[in-house]
């Protein structure tokens, strides 16, 4: 044993560092920044040593042993340490043979009892043959300032809890850093105005917490997550950079003061309601990469008056378009074939609607409600028109079926006197004008 001159405590000889004052022994040399857990066996001198430091004693464990006992005993601190044995072993027996019982645990037992085996090892069975002591010596090299810590069997209960935190490796604790420090990694500021956050692979912009009128999405970012933009009712307009492949749901939703929207030619997918409630928006074009407007996508849009898309779009989902006032004309690309219901529903300012060749299915109720329509030609590539697809369009006066129609759902035509359907001679059409008594005139 080493004793310190400065505080005369004794210190294990391998000690270069006085576990009670911090002082270092003769010989020693500082070094790098380290941290070192190290058990030593203590003979039983040595633990009458250092149990005065064990002044603390859980409360549960005060309990388990008869307070008068306890004060009794010739060597109190010692008890501590084998709070187990007072469980199982009653007060009487452990008065009569103090250190015999513990100088018959051979010291080569102890040492073959490595860490991992007190992890696993009860709590009952460790207490009785030794006890740890790790001492964590950090050396702080920076003004000559050294800092010396010890942690001890002093200032926490005897549990099998705190046992295995003082047997942790320091290089399971740096794995645990180094695994919370790439967590956080995951969130990417630009600037406080975005919070980007990495998801399996995109960076998604998850919340845009500006006020400012005109803004540009950061290039990188590849995902516009639910609500990012949500009633930023500052914002007038919008650039989406060719990194972003999906607008997410309800993105900009409630944005009124939105009025212009740029897509690059990367966005593939617009979210629902992405853009419901923009009542300033006025026009907007899709590039050629988007293939699916989602579920009311831009319904209550009402200053919106122009869009226009590519023969790549499939899907224009359900009420896409529904409530968009002031929308004058549309023309339906070839490439739909998901004609959402209500997907143009009550736009009162329609006037003008041009199918490509292509579309196959005109969905249910998806012109219901336009009451400035007056005119529809329906390409042959049309087979079937869903229920209420025309329904209460008051100023309809023509529309044109041609003979690949076999299909017609009910009310899909306004019966009014005005309304008359140009159908082919022999064509389903003509039987269906026939059936609903509605004019209709032969092409």
């Amino acid at each position: 044993m080493i004793t310190c001159k400065n505080c005369g405590k004794e210190n294990p000889d391998d000690a270069k560092f006085c576990c009670y004052c911090g002082e270092r022994f003769a010989g020693g040399t500082a070094s790098a920044p380290t941290e070192i857990f190290t058990f030593y066996e203590l003979t039983d001198a040595e633990l009458e040593a250092l149990s005065p430091k064990r002044e603390t004693k859980p409360a549960p464990k005060q309990e388990t042993s008869p307070a008068p006992k306890q004060e009794t005993a010739p060597v109190p601190k010692r008890e501590t340490a084998h709070v187990p044995k007072q469980e199982t072993t009653p007060a009487p027996k452990r008065e009569t043979a103090p250190a015999p019982k513990r100088e018959t645990a051979p010291a080569p037992k102890r040492e073959t009892t490595s860490a991992p085996k007190q992890e696993t090892a009860p709590a009952p069975k460790r207490s009785g043959k030794k006890i740890g002591i790790a001492i964590a010596c950090i050396v702080l090299i920076g003004g000559g300032a050294v800092w010396i810590g010890s942690l001890s069997n002093r200032n926490t209960p005897a549990t099998a809890q705190n046992s295995q935190v003082a047997q942790e490796s320091q290089e399971s604790q740096n794995s645990r850093v180094a695994q919370n420090s790439r967590a956080a990694k995951k969130v990417i500021t630009y600037d406080s105005d975005f919070k980007i956050t990495e998801e399996n692979g995109e960076y998604v912009l998850k919340k845009y917490k500006g006020s400012a009128e005109n803004v540009v999405i950061p290039d990188g970012v590849t995902r516009i997550g639910v609500e990012a933009f949500s009633y930023c009712t500052t914002l007038k307009s919008i650039i989406i950079p060719d990194s972003v492949t999906r607008v997410g749901d309800w993105a900009f939703w409630g944005c009124e003061q939105l009025k212009s929207v740029t897509v690059r030619n990367s966005v593939t997918s617009i979210g629902s309601k992405a853009f419901s409630g923009c009542t300033s928006l006025t026009s907007i074009s899709f590039p050629e990469s988007v293939t699916s407007i989602g579920s009311e996508a831009f319904i209550g849009c009402t200053s919106l008056t122009s869009i226009s898309f590519h023969d790549s779009l499939t899907n224009i989902g359900y009420k896409a378009f529904s409530g968009c006032t002031s929308l004058t004309s549309v023309t339906v690309p070839a490439g739909v074939t998901d004609f959402g219901e209500g997907a143009f529903m009550g736009c009162t300012s329609l006037t003008d609607v041009k199918f490509s060749y292509g579309v196959s299915s005109i969905g249910n109720s998806a012109f219901r409600d336009c009451t400035s329509l007056t005119d529809v030609t329906i390409p042959e590539s049309v087979t079937s028109i869903d229920d209420y697809a025309f329904w209460r369009c008051g100023s309809l006066k023509s529309i044109t079926i041609p003979e690949s129609v076999s299909v017609i759902g009910d009310n899909a035509f306004w019966n009014d006197d005005d309304l008359t359907l140009k159908v082919p001679s022999g064509s389903y059409a003509e039987s269906y004008a026939k059936a609903n008594a509605l004019r209709y005139e032969l092409i």
